[in-house]
């Protein structure tokens, strides 16, 4: 591997320790920047969440974490990943700090914003949100492909640590490292790493990167495991534990050993991981089956391992004796640097504090996340040149303007950013919580066989005297609820697909600026969500439409019926909530559909003008849009601008879908594709979302001018932007 941002860099401690024999330490040439990170991640830390009491964190006076754990990062991603690692150390240590009823607390908080999640609103307003937010909006502004995988990753582990594990437990040093191997966080790491080397390893590599990288792994948590373990120790007396989740207690506990002979069997086997990961680096190498990034990220891992030893054998978090060199002492006393000195600006491309060739984002940790993690699920289709120089989103700081190719890898036109730190936020898995206990496996919902209707049941069994007495039994018998689970069962069905969630982020984001009450709010949110659900089914049933996100619609399973009535009785539901807003704006969005109906229904191709206003009011496979017959603003510009034969054509095209009477053929919609392509409507598509993006931008300016700065909806805008 060609070492382009880093060095090798001596350290007397790892080679005293002979752990990590033929795998040398480098370090980054911009250690600074990883320093950069980690001091304001403290420094929002005590702004947002609260005082850091006893904290040492991931710097070190010679070796920092970062710098070489990743060596060869990327320079103008070490900053944020620096401020990452941070937030999660001082995470950790509050974690650490309390009783599993707080790690569960703690940890279910931090994955609620990873995931979207908006059942706890102070959770939503908490300042561990706000530094999320912070991080993973910067990450998508620098790299977007692997910034939501990276989103992701983190979401699936912080999962994985919900429930504290009782190290008890584990039967042996084989079964702890299982776990281990899952708790040090290698998914995450790895997509960590890929990120700030711009690698992107293929979905169908991905177990096998796992298994490859199995001993680099073990390697590292056990190191962390025997280089932690005198400050977890005391921290479980200190706290009246008894158990101490590492390593060095499960051989202690389950093999009867010496604390001494405990940590030899652990440093032998860190010394075999090694061993047994060299080998599988020069395998790799001579592979012909596997990518390139595969090959760079498993030989890039080795570092991993030395950089984490390195910095485990030196760093004050895990000795008390050593303190910060003299610049990581006063940025700690004083704060940092508002930018880096001038030559150190103009290295990377920065003048007058600002980027020559990047974006601009407003500089302070904001109050947004839970869009990210429901786009990085693939449910939504988002451009890759998130920091455009067309787009100016504030002011403030510099961010990097390093855009993702479309084959995932990073282009090499980076800059560095500085000042304050810049918001992140962010994706995901599709970040919904969905129950569908009360629904079966064929989206059908029964009664039970013992259901007594109306509570008429008991008058089989009674004796009947005559007319009088059946008439006064029916009259004053003590009827019961009918059942809501008939009507409800289609809605149900509907509410459990997979969803991206984004209405009630906006939600969240506008109640930034218009700060409605808790009440109100939730009434809001349970009216969109009534509405919305009724509109997809009369939507699909309407349209004809038979798949709505790749399942059956709603109406092909239920019938048209009783899909009809379960809508109309989330009309009747969301009007009970509606009238405690007094806000007649709801009927819009059937206005909007009505006039998609009127088009579609007698082959009107609207105009632009039309159709725009249309799209107001409403919302919306392959070529989905052609299987109902819908006319899109593509669709409509090629019409308009193709010549007279092709226009023949295309209308004929899409006159077959009413004769057949049903979805066009593949082939059917290629071609209207190819038209669309040939009369360049997909580029004046796109040229229509740019402007309109513009100009969304502008009157968020303006706005927050008079209401302050809304960094949730400046993360929609983001990932909306193409």
């Amino acid at each position: 591997m060609e070492y382009r941002f880093s060095n090798v860099t001596k350290c007397p401690e790892l080679v005293e320790s002979g752990l990590c024999e033929g795998i040398p330490l480098l370090l980054s040439k911009e250690a600074t920047l990883a320093d950069l990170g980690a001091v304001k991640a403290q420094e929002d830390w005590r702004r947002h969440v609260g005082p850091i009491e006893s904290y040492r964190g991931g710097m070190g006076p010679e070796i920092s974490y970062i710098p070489a754990i990743i060596p060869e990062c990327l320079p103008d991603r070490l900053e944020v990943i620096g401020y990452a690692n941070e937030f999660g150390f001082m995470h950790d240590d509050l974690v650490d700090n309390g009783d599993k009823h707080t790690t569960k607390k703690e940890n279910n908080e931090l994955l609620d914003a990873f995931k979207g999640r908006d059942e706890n609103a102070a959770a939503y307003q908490s300042g561990k949100t706000h530094i999320q937010s912070h991080i993973m909006l910067r990450m998508l502004a620098i790299d977007r492909p692997s910034a939501l995988a990276s989103i992701k990753a983190g979401a699936q582990f912080v999962q994985s640590t919900i429930n504290p594990q009782d190290p008890a437990a584990f039967g042996s040093l084989d079964e702890y490292l299982d776990f281990r191997v899952v708790d040090f966080g290698q998914m995450f790491w790895q997509a960590l790493i890929t990120f700030g080397m711009g690698l992107c390893i293929p979905e169908n590599e991905q177990s096998l990167c796992i298994d490859l990288c199995r001993p680099a792994w073990v390697a590292a948590a056990l190191s962390n495991d025997l280089y932690s373990w005198d400050r977890e120790l005391r921290r479980a007396q200190d706290l009246g534990q008894s158990q101490v989740m590492n390593g060095l207690w499960v051989l202690v506990h389950k093999n009867c050993l010496s604390i001494e002979k405990a940590k030899a069997v652990c440093r032998a086997t860190i010394k075999d991981s090694v061993v047994r990961f060299l080998q599988v680096i020069q395998e790799t190498k001579i592979r012909t089956d596997v990518s390139n990034d595969l090959k760079v990220y498993v030989e890039a891992l080795q570092y991993f391992v030395s950089g984490n030893l390195a910095w485990s054998l030196t760093c004050p978090k895990y000795d008390s004796q050593r303190d910060f060199n003299q610049q990581q002492r006063e940025w700690l006393k004083v704060g940092v640097p508002e930018s880096l000195p001038s030559h150190e600006m103009e290295k990377f491309g920065i003048s007058n504090g600002y980027s020559k060739k990047s974006a601009r984002v407003k500089g302070i940790v904001g109050d947004a996340i839970s869009a990210v993690i429901s786009v990085s699920s693939g449910h939504a289709s988002v451009g890759n040149d998130a920091a455009s120089n067309d787009h100016t989103f504030g002011s403030g700081s510099i961010m990097s303007n390093c855009s993702a190719a479309t084959n995932g890898d990073a282009t090499s036109n980076s800059t560095v950013f500085n000042g304050h730190p810049v918001v992140s936020g962010g994706v995901m898995s599709n970040g919904q919580d969905i129950s569908t206990s009360q629904v079966l496996s064929n989206g059908y919902v029964f009664l039970n066989e013992t259901t007594t209707l109306n509570g008429l049941g008991a008058l089989e069994e009674r004796s009947v005297a005559g007319d009088e007495t059946i008439h006064d039994d029916i009259l004053f018998c003590n009827l019961t609820k009918i059942s809501k689970e008939i009507i409800e069962a289609p809605a149900k069905y509907i509410q459990s697909m997979p969803s991206k969630g984004v209405r009630s982020k906006v939600i969240d984001g506008l109640n930034l600026w218009l700060k409605v009450s808790p009440e109100a709010l939730h009434v809001v949110k349970k009216v969109t969500d009534l509405l919305h659900t009724a509109s997809l089914m009369l939507d699909d049933f309407q349209d004809g439409s038979n798949l709505r996100r790749g399942k059956p619609s709603t109406h092909t399973i239920f019938g048209a019926g009783p899909t009809v009535n379960s809508a109309f009785f989330q009309f009747v539901l969301a009007v009970k909530e509606i009238e405690k807003l007094n806000n007649a704006k709801c009927r819009e969005v059937l206005l909007g559909q009505s006039l998609d109906l009127d088009w579609t229904s007698n082959l009107r191709c609207p105009s632009i003008e039309e159709y725009l206003r249309m799209v107001d009011f409403t919302q919306k496979g392959f070529a989905e849009d052609l299987d109902e017959g819908k006319y899109s603003l593509p669709l409509i510009h090629a019409l308009q601008s193709l010549s007279r034969h092709e226009t023949v054509m295309l209308r004929n095209l899409l006159s077959q879908r009413r004769v057949a009477g049903c979805s066009p053929l593949i082939e059917h919609k290629t071609l209207i594709l190819e038209l669309m392509k040939q009369a360049g409507s997909l580029e004046f598509t796109e040229r229509a979302l740019r402007k309109l993006m513009g100009e969304i931008e502008s009157d968020m300016r303006k706005i927050e001018e008079q209401a302050g700065e809304n960094l949730q909806l400046r993360v929609m805008a983001m990932l909306l932007a193409i």
